[in-house]
C-alpha cells in the first residue's frame, strides 16, 4: 500500500499542465526582476529538483529519496528544505485532528446511544426530536460546516477570528495566555469537524444500539437486578461501540482529507494550508512531501487504533488451544 501511495503521489502533481521551474521564473519576471540566462537556470534547477531526465528516471529517483526521507528542497521557497517546512506545520494538523476526532467520536457515540436507549425504553419521546437535527449535521461536509460557522461566528457575530492559529505578533510559548489564544483561534476549525462528525457517529451508534437493545443478555442483566446505568454503559454501549471503532479506522483517511479543506478555509497553518500553497505555486516536491506525511499520519493512526481495539474487545486476541 505504501508503494501505491508513493506512486500516486508522484504522478498526480505531474498531470497538471505547465512547468514549475518556468512558472517561478515567469513570476519573478512579472515582478520586475531581470533574469539573465533563463534557459541555463531552468536546466540547472530541473536537475537540482529532480525534474530532469525521463519520467521513469524521475520516478526511480523520487522513490529512492522518499524511502530515505530525503524530501529535497521547495521550488517556490528555495533554498528551504521541505522537511523544515513540514515539521512546523505538522503539530498544528495533528493537534487539530486529534482533539476534533476524539471529541466528535465520544460525543457522537454517546448522543446516538442515549437517543436509542431513551427511544427504545419509551421513556422520554422528546429526545426523538433530536434525530432530524443529528441527521442534518451528519450530512454536512467539514468544509461546508466550516464556511457556515465562519459566516455566522466570524463575519456576522465577530466572536471568533477569521483566520490563523494565533494572534498577529504573538509568540509561541507554553504559557496560559498562549494556550488560550491557540484554543480561541482553533475553535471554529475544530467545531467544523466536531459538529459534522457528531452527526455521523450519532447516526451509526443509534443504529447499533437499536439492534443491541433487544439482545437476550440485556434482559438477563435486568432480571439480575443490575442498575440501569450499568446496563447502559457496560452491556449495551460497550458492545454497540465496537463496530463504530472499526468504522473510525476505515474513515481516518476521509477525516484527514476533510481537515485539509478546513485548514484552507481558515488559513490554519497545518499541512493542508501548506499543501494549498504548494499547489498554487506548482511546487511538486512540496506537494509530494506534504502528501507523503499525511499518508504516514493516516497509516500511524490506523496502527494505533488496531493496537487499541483488543483492549475494547478481548475476544479478537483469543487463539485456538
Amino acid at each position: 500500500s505504501a508503494s501505491v501511495a508513493v506512486t500516486i503521489n508522484f504522478f498526480v502533481p505531474r498531470m497538471a499542465p505547465g512547468d514549475p521551474i518556468s512558472a517561478v521564473l515567469s513570476k519573478m519576471e512579472s515582478q520586475g526582476m531581470r533574469i539573465v540566462g533563463g534557459n541555463k537556470i531552468v536546466e540547472a534547477y530541473r536537475e537540482l529538483f529532480g525534474l530532469n531526465g525521463t519520467l521513469f528516471d524521475q520516478y526511480i529517483r523520487y522513490v529512492s529519496n522518499t524511502f530515505q526521507f530525503n524530501l529535497g528542497y521547495s521550488i517556490s521557497n528555495f533554498p528551504s528544505k521541505i522537511i523544515d517546512m513540514i515539521l512546523p506545520s505538522l503539530p498544528w494538523t495533528i493537534g487539530l485532528l486529534t482533539v476534533a476526532t476524539i471529541l466528535s467520536f465520544i460525543l457522537g457515540n454517546f448522543l446516538g446511544a442515549f437517543l436509542a436507549w431513551e427511544q427504545g425504553k419509551q421513556k422520554i419521546q422528546f429526545f426523538t426530536n433530536f434525530i432530524p437535527v443529528v441527521m442534518i449535521f451528519g450530512a454536512i461536509p467539514f468544509y461546508l460546516m466550516g464556511m457556515g460557522l465562519m459566516f455566522i461566528f466570524a463575519y456576522t457575530l465577530q466572536m471568533f477570528p477569521v483566520r490563523g492559529s494565533m494572534s498577529i505578533g504573538a509568540e509561541l510559548n507554553f504559557n496560559l495566555s498562549t494556550i488560550l489564544d491557540i484554543i480561541y483561534h482553533g475553535t471554529l476549525p475544530a467545531f467544523s469537524i466536531i459538529l459534522s462528525g457528531i452527526g455521523h457517529w450519532a447516526l451509526g451508534m443509534r443504529g447499533m444500539m437499536i439492534s443491541t437493545i433487544g439482545e437476550d443478555y440485556l434482559y438477563l442483566a435486568e432480571a439480575k437486578g443490575i442498575k440501569e446505568r450499568n446496563i447502559f454503559w457496560q452491556y449495551a454501549t460497550r458492545n454497540a461501540v465496537l463496530p463504530q471503532v472499526t468504522a473510525l479506522i476505515m474513515s481516518i483517511g476521509t477525516i484527514v482529507s476533510g481537515s485539509v479543506l478546513v485548514e484552507i478555509i481558515f488559513s490554519y497553518p497545518g499541512l493542508g494550508w501548506l499543501m494549498y500553497q504548494a499547489i498554487g505555486n506548482s511546487d511538486y516536491p512540496l506537494i509530494q512531501g506534504t502528501t507523503f506525511m499525511l499518508v504516514l499520519a493516516v497509516a500511524l493512526s490506523v496502527l494505533i487504533l488496531d493496537l487499541i481495539y483488543p483492549l475494547l474487545d478481548p475476544r479478537i486476541t483469543l487463539t485456538e488451544q
